[in-house]
């Protein structure tokens, strides 16, 4: 008799150890217990990583986290690349701080097989040192290339610092994302001229609409913007600004007089021109050049 209970007081123990242990991994934090592997990058020129069909969220029910620590300030660009065997994959990508927190737009939509580059292409400014994260949600597999280069800026932060563009130069730099630094530029007419601005851009912010089961993107809600300016640093005109965005990464316009009453153009009157860039909106950021000449 004492041996059957003990052998019921050994089965009440097991069950007992059993409880506890089913218990505490049922409180095991998600993300602990189901996240995948974080993928790393280089931290300069070129290199990529894969997530498969089996890897990625639509599989997994889980977000795919890729580290990159730029060993250079600049900018780095991703492109998201087919890595499917039945569609071309798409979903979407949020460019995150070291904390794992958004900078600039949340869920940025991509398609990889995009005729349009900026559906399957971002950029993002980064500073050297710094860690960031790419979350992606994605539909498919995906092979995601990242390349960075180091831009060397040379603006001004406020308009009595503006620095020198010089004609048929080109003048590179970044505006950070969550950054509100304006960059300052000018340019000195020593006699009536013409002047011919050009701007390129490399942005971010594709966002997206589901509409009849259709999906629809849009690439102009982000982007940097280009004022060209009078001497007091006040819009020149109604029509000085220059957008650029993911979907528009060229700008160029010609700033010039009008005769109204004979509609002929003339040059612009000797004197200090500014030019300024800034973010579109709190959620943007980018790379950008700047070049002008006489028309």
């Amino acid at each position: 008799m004492k041996h059957k209970k003990d052998y019921i007081l050994i089965w009440k123990r097991i069950l007992l150890i059993a409880a506890i242990a089913l218990f505490s991994l049922s409180t095991l934090p998600l993300q602990e217990a189901d996240a995948a592997p974080i993928l790393t990058l280089k931290g300069n020129g070129a290199s990529s990583v894969q997530i498969s069909d089996y890897e990625c969220t639509a599989t997994t029910k889980n977000s795919n986290l890729i580290k990159i620590k730029p060993k250079v300030t600049g900018y780095v660009t991703f492109r998201f690349l087919n890595n499917c065997q039945s569609i071309n994959a798409y979903g979407f990508a949020t460019f995150c701080n070291s904390k794992k927190k958004a900078l600039g737009t949340k869920k940025e939509f991509y398609q990889t097989g995009s005729a349009y580059p900026y559906v399957f292409e971002r950029t993002y400014p980064v500073k050297k040192g710094s860690t960031y994260y790419l979350k992606l949600e994605s539909t498919g597999g995906v092979k995601v290339s990242a390349t960075v280069k180091a831009v060397k800026k040379n603006a001004g932060t406020k308009k009595s610092k503006a620095k020198t563009l010089s004609r048929n130069k080109t003048r590179k730099g970044i505006i950070l994302a969550g950054s509100r630094t304006v960059d300052w530029y000018k340019i000195r007419l020593t006699k009536k001229k013409k002047i011919f601005l050009t701007c390129t851009a490399k942005t971010n912010g594709v966002t997206s609409q589901i509409h009849n089961n259709r999906i629809y993107y849009f690439g102009n809600k982000t982007g940097l913007k280009v004022t060209f300016c009078d001497k007091n640093g006040k819009d020149w005109s109604v029509s000085s600004k220059l957008m650029l965005s993911p979907s528009q990464a060229k700008n160029s316009t010609v700033f010039q007089g009008l005769d109204r009453s004979t509609g002929k153009t003339y040059g612009l009157s000797p004197g200090t021109y500014y030019i300024k860039v800034e973010r579109m909106n709190k959620a943007s950021s980018g790379y950008y050049t700047l070049k002008w000449n006489f028309k």
